[in-house]
Parts: C-alpha cells; sequence; structure tokens
C-alpha cells in the first residue's frame, strides 16, 4: 500500500517500517520520476535564454574581404564577436617568417589584428593590397 509520508518534491512514498509497499507503489513512483523528468528536460526556457538560443543558432559567421594596402582598416561588424579569426585566402598560415593569418577576441589578440565592439580592424599584415582575406566570428 502507498505509504502515508510523501517526499516533498516529487510526491514519492516515503515508507516507514510498519508500511507495506506493493509493486504497483513502485510503478506510480517511475511514472511520476519519469513525468518530472520528462517536464525539466523538454523546459527550454529553462535551460537557454532567447539570447542563449539565438546565439548559438548563428554561433559562426564568415566572410571575405580584399586587402586595400592601407596601414590600418577598420571592418564594421553586424555584432560584437567574442573571437575572430582572419586569415589570408590560398596562403599557408605560415611562410617565409610571417604570419598570414591573426586572432582577437575583446580583451587581447595576436598582431595585426583587434576586437573592438562590433569592429574588426587589421592591420597592413592583414590587409595586403589586392591580397582576399577570410574571416570567421564567433558569438
Amino acid at each position: 500500500m502507498p505509504s502515508a509520508n510523501k517526499t516533498p518534491h516529487l510526491g514519492l512514498n516515503n515508507w516507514c517500517g510498519t508500511d507495506k509497499p506493493k509493486c504497483s507503489d513502485f510503478v506510480q513512483d517511475n511514472l511520476l520520476i519519469d513525468t518530472a523528468f520528462q517536464n525539466h528536460a523538454s523546459d527550454q526556457d529553462l535551460h537557454f535564454s532567447p539570447q542563449d538560443r539565438a546565439r548559438l543558432n548563428n554561433l559562426i559567421a564568415t566572410g571575405f574581404y580584399v586587402g586595400s594596402g592601407d596601414a590600418e582598416r577598420t571592418l564594421s561588424l553586424s555584432f560584437s564577436p567574442c573571437f575572430a579569426l582572419v586569415f589570408q585566402s590560398g596562403a599557408p598560415l605560415l611562410s617565409d617568417g610571417r604570419l598570414h593569418f591573426g586572432v582577437a577576441c575583446q580583451q587581447f589578440s595576436s598582431a595585426g589584428i583587434s576586437l573592438n565592439d562590433a569592429a574588426l580592424t587589421v592591420s597592413q599584415t592583414l590587409n595586403q593590397s589586392g591580397k582576399t582575406y577570410a574571416y570567421l566570428l564567433f558569438r
């Protein structure tokens, strides 16, 4: 028979020494646990905010630009990325003692690149005239 005492959150049987549990009591408790788990697991708002969900659905943005040869160039972005990777298209990442890529986050960066809110700034090493560069931006 089900116990008179129940657990505070799920209402599971909390038997004492004089209770006589039956199989159906365990089945009922299992159904309560299964329902509580399903409700928790399917509650999308509990696990992710709408902002987190939008960020995860569009985690990476990509793009290209052709170098202008200017000493510094700033690209305006539609969002403020937390991390950026820029590399010269078709070039090895390192050749002739020169890096052909840069990485940046809002707090620090490698040489030749920086992030400041929704702006990506590259120096001449990542802005050679006529060279094509690709970038990956992480939200």
